[in-house]
């Protein structure tokens, strides 16, 4: 098991594995405990719901997806070099912020996949999340800094 998360809802439950035998997202109805949702052949690192919970974005191997939660409907596919380890949504729910193992972090808009912004770092970046007020971007990585970047109106 690579991730997991709740939905902010508190109704569904992601999980992410990727091994070689396993590789799925799966997402689970929590009051029944049933899977509503399979995407098999699925090397997947990272999960985060939207906070609405409709959407879910999935980092994987070379590619960030972002589709609905409840089916199997895509919304935008973002390409990248490497191993997407971290995917994490802005409290609006408009952007996506994609950090990996090409050293790149991205934020991308949630409908479109249009780029607001990115930044390049030299070593492999394994976490993003936003501030509570969308302000802000913390990243870590490989290189063990934390970083905290600034997403102004001109980003």
């Amino acid at each position: 098991m690579r991730a997991v998360a709740f939905s902010p809802d508190g109704r569904l439950l992601a999980s992410a594995s990727s091994d070689y035998i396993v590789r799925k997202v799966r997402i689970f109805e929590i009051s029944s405990c049933r899977e509503i949702s399979k995407l098999k052949s699925f090397t997947a690192y990272s999960v985060a719901f939207s906070p609405d919970s409709r959407w879910l974005a999935i980092g994987a191997n070379a590619v960030a997806y972002v589709r609905e939660a409840k089916s199997d409907g895509e919304r935008i596919k973002i390409y990248r070099s490497g191993i997407v380890r971290s995917v994490a949504f802005s409290p609006d729910g408009r952007w996506v912020a994609i950090g990996g193992q090409d050293g790149m972090v991205s934020v991308v808009n949630a409908a479109t996949g249009s780029e607001r912004v990115n930044f390049r770092f030299g070593d492999q970046v394994y976490c993003v999340a936003f501030s509570p007020d969308g302000r802000w971007l913390a990243t870590g990585g490989q290189d063990r800094t934390a970083r905290v970047l600034a997403l102004n109106e001109t980003h």
